[in-house]
């Protein structure tokens, strides 16, 4: 297990797991956790999000149009299909979202990160050959074309952007689960997706750029963010949205203490009405993926556990959304 100030040998992880409950203390200063340029804008998991219950109302989600009951958060029982939707792209809970809805989530604190060089990704998977769309609001006055994607009904795949239109960047399969990533330049006015067929095992491919025109970083930080739009046909489902931007540092916190009861954990001081969520690389201060492990701050100290199981290499970081 690594940390950014601090190594544990194999022989002192030896050590520590014959005692019930040690604390090793940094030497004069704080151990803090390893940055990177990615945040959770929305993972759907628990105890931040409930499933069975409507998307609307939770983490500062709404339902624009249509009812609030069509957009939830799976597992959920769908009361037209009279049956349990079980659906998940990552972890244990995802988003579901109805024909005839609209789910729209503002940057909730992450403003910050809405300047040139941004880049937002998600998971998506669609039920049937529908029509539903991503893409960054508000969808400015006098702009014909949204920042965004767009699945279409007849099975294409859409990039759109302002100034270059609607460009066909390639087909979707039914029941796939699919990573996009926006790269938004707002001095170049460019924006380039990035499309991976994570069902079919496909690479993360660069797919189209398009030109945004002359609009700034201001225009979408103030009532911004992302919304989610299913317009007829069928249903999709949503998961795992990040958002990251190399000229901005996430949010993180310190931890003073390794703990180990049986397992290593990081102890850390939390405030009340914050999320904290455990991310790990295998040796590197970059590629940070979720654990699993969240929890909600609470005012005291708190100890996170790796869900995936501790290991020497590991690089761990502890993000913070929230207050």
């Amino acid at each position: 297990m690594a940390l950014e100030n601090g190594n544990c040998t194999d022989k002192q992880v030896d050590r520590m797991k014959t005692a019930r409950t040690i604390m090793l203390a940094a030497v004069a200063a704080l151990l803090t956790v390893t940055t990177s340029r990615g945040v959770t804008f929305s993972d759907f998991e628990a105890p931040t999000y409930n499933a069975g219950a409507e998307l609307g109302g939770q983490d500062g989600w709404t339902i624009t149009i249509g009812s609030p009951a069509r957009g939830r958060v799976t597992p959920t029982f769908d009361a037209d299909l009279g049956a349990t939707v079980s659906t998940v792209l990552d972890g244990s809970q995802s988003a579901y979202v109805k024909t005839a809805v609209h789910a729209l989530r503002g940057w909730n604190g992450l403003e910050n990160f809405v300047q040139n060089d941004i880049e937002i990704s998600w998971l998506m998977q669609v039920a049937g050959f529908t029509r539903a769309e991503v893409y960054l609001t508000p969808d400015l006055s006098g702009l014909s074309t949204p920042i965004g994607v767009q699945f279409q009904s007849d099975g294409d795949i859409i990039a759109a952007t302002p100034n270059t239109g609607f460009v066909d960047i390639g087909d979707y399969v039914v029941s796939n689960t699919y990573r996009f990533v926006m790269s938004v330049d707002f001095t170049a006015a460019t924006t380039t997706f990035f499309m991976q067929d994570v069902t079919g095992g496909g690479a993360l491919t660069n797919l189209h750029t398009g030109n945004t025109g002359a609009i700034s970083s201001n225009d979408y930080q103030v009532g911004g963010g992302l919304i989610f739009v299913e317009r007829e046909g069928v249903h999709m489902f949503i998961d795992t949205i990040e958002i990251s931007n190399p000229n901005v540092q996430p949010p993180t916190v310190a931890f003073t203490n390794i703990v180990v009861d049986d397992v290593a954990g990081m102890e850390f001081a939390s405030a009340l009405g914050s999320t904290y969520r455990l991310k790990a690389s295998d040796g590197m201060v970059t590629n940070f993926q979720p654990t699993g492990a969240i929890l909600e701050g609470t005012g005291q100290n708190l100890v996170f556990f790796d869900p995936t199981g501790p290991s020497t290499s590991k690089v761990y970081r502890i993000e913070v959304t929230g207050p």
